[in-house]
């Protein structure tokens, strides 16, 4: 038997289209496509991994993006430390 292992990583590039297909493939995409084309989520992923304390990661199986998650830091307002928010987590 053999055991894949998933590779868990910050987004590249050229991870973007992949990216971008898997949220197509959702079942809630063909909802707001009208509003929300692929350029779109281009737009946003490119974002992502170009903003400071903003990580686009993903989820690699064999060469496959199989899935992301968005992390956001940024400072607390209850204490002096930063602290972190998943905004989306897809597989």
């Amino acid at each position: 038997m053999s055991h894949n292992t998933i590779h868990i990583r910050k987004a590249r590039e050229n991870d973007l289209q992949a990216i971008a297909k898997l949220v197509e493939k959702a079942p809630w995409a063909a909802a707001i496509s009208n509003s929300f084309t692929h350029a779109d989520i281009m737009k946003r992923c490119k974002t992502q991994i170009s903003t400071p304390n903003n990580h686009l990661i993903v989820a690699e199986l064999d060469g496959t993006i199989i899935g992301y998650t968005t992390l956001h830091i940024f400072p607390a307002v209850y204490m002096p430390v930063d602290e972190a928010m998943i905004s989306d987590l897809f597989v």
